[in-house]
């Protein structure tokens, strides 16, 4: 059962359900029952859950483009320990999180004395390291690139250590895991000097984390942006893993549900089905940044996807004041589909190229 959840709102989902949906859920349960019992025994999940020896081409991958406008005194803060989260009370934040660590992600107590997951989640998602990544690989080779490159490897390689798969409160939710795999491509190719035992750690990460989004996907009544974000990892890590059927799978299903839901989140008429202008332009940027990515590498024309795409674009821009910003209408968590300061090119004609 997912913590913080009453046993009311699963009976409300339950006289709401389908079959099939009811069907799932309980397979779900079963799921979480089985993975508690692999966190504790590293032997068996590693039997379960293990890493292919064979070519993952990520050499032949190349990274989507990006639109980067992020300052050098952002970067010099991320330079100095900072990340993105939300305002909150980082005593009991760190203290939650101490509490949690080495905890299986199911058995973590959440009740309304806990802090909001999202603060945990918010610099979880990595995304000061895509800006330290960026920033490194645009900027002309120096000290300052290598400082930024070490102080990525140094970020990505202590969240590695400190979060185990499947413990701690990071793990809960799929949409987050998601979220994390694409910084995990990006290290892969931007970091040069990553040893043998690096680069297997940070694809291994990319491996359990698809792994454990496939097995937990928001479906039915659960579809949504989460969704969207749990499309974005399943087609990266099938991307990387595409030689192997397991990986073929995850590419083969992102795709289906990005288009599915790319349908379901914009309306016929351009307009967001969530009824939030913040929350178009996450999925809109969610899904721009994978048709990028599907484009550049010629895996998915992404004909169909593109167009509903340009509708919701004309829906956001008859908001737009001149140059200015969309009024605030529906619900916001301020969250960013890659990293604050960077979006997916959407036109050719805008875009700042990022290349290996």
């Amino acid at each position: 059962m997912f913590p913080g959840r009453s046993y009311r709102t699963y009976l409300f989902r339950l006289r709401h359900s389908s079959c099939r949906e009811i069907l799932y859920r309980l397979k779900q349960e079963l799921l979480t029952i089985r993975l508690r019992k692999l966190s504790c025994d590293k032997r068996r999940l590693d039997a379960t859950v293990k890493l292919p020896s064979e070519d993952l081409r990520i050499d032949r991958l190349e990274l989507p483009d990006f639109l980067f406008n992020t300052d050098d005194a952002i970067v010099q803060r991320l330079l100095e320990g900072g990340s993105f989260t939300l305002n909150g009370d980082r005593q009991a934040i760190e203290q939650f999180e101490r509490a949690s660590l080495g905890k299986f992600y199911a058995d973590i107590t959440i009740d309304r004395t806990s802090p909001d997951l999202r603060m945990l989640w918010e610099p979880a998602r990595l995304q000061h390291i895509t800006i330290l990544l960026l920033y490194g690989l645009l900027k002309q080779p120096g000290a300052e690139t290598v400082r930024v490159g070490e102080k990525a490897k140094e970020v990505i390689f202590h969240w590695l250590s400190k979060n185990p798969f499947l413990t701690g409160p990071h793990y809960i939710s799929p949409m987050e895991c998601g979220l994390r795999i694409p910084v995990f491509f990006y290290a892969l190719k931007i970091l040069e000097d990553l040893t043998p035992e690096q680069r297997r750690e940070i694809i291994e990460a990319i491996y359990r984390h698809a792994w454990l989004v496939s097995k937990r996907l928001s479906l039915f009544s659960s579809l949504g942006n989460h969704t969207i974000c749990e499309c974005i990892g399943l087609i990266f890590a099938g991307s990387i893993f595409r030689a192997l059927p397991t990986g073929r799978n995850w590419l083969e299903r992102g795709y289906e549900l990005l288009s599915d839901e790319v349908r379901h989140q914009i309306l016929d008429d351009g307009g967001p089905a969530e009824q939030s202008l913040a929350y178009h332009r996450f999925v809109l940027d969610l899904c721009w940044l994978a048709v990028g990515f599907l484009k550049k590498n010629k895996l998915y024309a992404c004909e169909d996807v593109i167009s509903r795409l340009l509708s919701g674009e004309q829906f956001l821009e008859s908001f737009r004041d001149h140059d200015g910003p969309f009024p605030a209408i529906g619900d916001s968590d301020d969250g960013m589909a890659i990293a604050p300061g960077i979006e997916p090119c959407i036109k050719i004609s805008q875009c700042r190229s990022v290349r290996v």
